[in-house]
């Protein structure tokens, strides 16, 4: 079958997009993948063919452009998702047109994309799966992920919802009148949707039909068989489990601040420093620390004590299956969710403000951390039977069989 997946995104939007791509590739499907160049890599390991999307997602977030606004907070909302669309969602647009007839059989969408897919289903008529990375249906337990607010009123919760829906009608109206369907009867057409996070983590709110979502579980690529710089692997042996410090692939945060806080915070503590879109090659360091580029988080997590990271939901799923506790320091989008998620379930301190959080502070939440260790054990040897992959791709074929 020809399947189309698609995504905008960093790379943690992408990873997962791939793995599925590659365990539908496995049984037998034809895929292309639109995505972010920073998959290109994954994408060659995996042998997944990969098509990118405008832009550089990276230098985007770092640059003076809407989306920087939107990481650094620089904008309001209203103001930077016209700009968004604007710049990627119509050129997006028309390499989606372009794919979709060409053949494809079977298309899913992801993260922003996923969004517009509830179109491109019936313009097309191709099949069509939205794919989530995190819940979008309405509950009265949390609010909606995206918005990053983690604590509201609960009775806020479903409004919440419905104002979100309202406006990603809205943006999907302005990106994607080309591709809009003329009836509103087919605009209306429910879309299935799977879910590619952990039951474990999210436990089913008790709102949601028992069939959209369906939640698969986490998208995880194949391990690799990583060899680490032989610098990094004396680091590990000549110590205690380090500390893990690092906040992903947000280009455009300044990290400066952070590190100094961080390393105030550690006290002479063992910890590995996660560079991620930042520049550190001009920095001191103290012995105890060490700076990294690029390392597997599935090999390096499980090697360290306690994991301070930004919780993205890739990064979160990771820090979950290491069995490790955490200190969430969220920024945008649903990483406050994934904060308060891991606080609720007893693997992670409370959530850090990473421009407010003094030296003293964070260091009471790493010690935090560290007496949540059983608990992280816990929820490891409980996701460890999650295939989401798997699982996935049976019930795509199942689903695509009844169309």
């Amino acid at each position: 079958m020809k399947t189309l997946l698609a995504t905008w995104g960093t790379e943690g939007d992408t990873r997962p997009v791939l793995a599925l791509a590659h365990g539908l590739q496995q049984a037998g499907h034809e895929v292309t993948v639109i995505a972010d160049r920073a998959g290109q890599r994954l994408a060659d390991q995996l042998g997944v063919p990969l098509d990118p999307t405008p832009g550089d997602f990276q230098q985007l977030m770092a640059g003076d452009t809407s989306t920087g606004d939107m990481v650094r907070g620089s904008k309001p909302s209203h103001v930077i998702w016209p700009e968004l669309v604007r710049d990627y969602a119509r050129p997006m647009a028309d390499q989606l047109i372009g794919h979709l007839d060409d053949g494809t059989e079977l298309f899913i969408g992801s993260a922003m994309v996923r969004i517009a897919s509830q179109e491109i289903g019936p313009r097309s008529g191709i099949p069509t799966l939205g794919m989530d990375l995190q819940p979008f249906a309405a509950t009265r337990e949390f609010p909606p992920p995206l918005l990053n607010m983690p604590t509201v009123p609960t009775w806020l919760n479903l409004p919440l919802y419905g104002a979100m829906d309202a406006a990603f009608l809205s943006i999907r109206k302005i990106a994607l009148a080309r591709m809009m369907p003329k009836s509103p009867a087919a605009r209306r057409m429910a879309m299935p949707r799977i879910g590619a996070w952990s039951p474990t983590l999210v436990p089913r709110p008790r709102e949601w039909s028992k069939d959209n979502p369906v939640v698969m579980g986490e998208f995880t690529v194949p391990r690799s068989d990583h060899q680490p710089d032989p610098e990094l692997q004396r680091f590990l042996d000549a110590g205690e489990p380090p500390v893990f410090v690092g906040l992903g692939s947000m280009a455009g945060v300044d990290m400066r601040r952070f590190r100094r806080t961080a390393v105030e915070a550690l006290d002479g503590r063992r910890a590995i420093f996660s560079a991620g879109q930042n520049d550190f090659t001009d920095e001191q360091w103290p012995d105890t620390v060490m700076p990294i580029g690029h390392v597997p988080f599935d090999w390096l997590f499980p090697r360290c004590s306690v994991l301070v990271h930004h919780g993205g939901a890739g990064t979160a799923h990771l820090a979950a299956r290491s069995g490790r506790p955490s200190v969430v320091v969220p920024q945008i989008a649903d990483q406050a969710f994934w904060a308060s998620q891991f606080h609720k379930l007893g693997i992670a301190a409370a959530p850090v403000n990473r421009d407010a959080v003094t030296a003293a502070e964070l260091r009471s939440a790493i010690e935090q951390a560290d007496r949540m260790l059983a608990r992280a054990q816990q929820i490891q040897a409980a996701m460890a039977g999650e295939d989401g992959v798997g699982t996935a791709v049976d019930w795509i074929e199942q689903w695509r069989a009844r169309q």
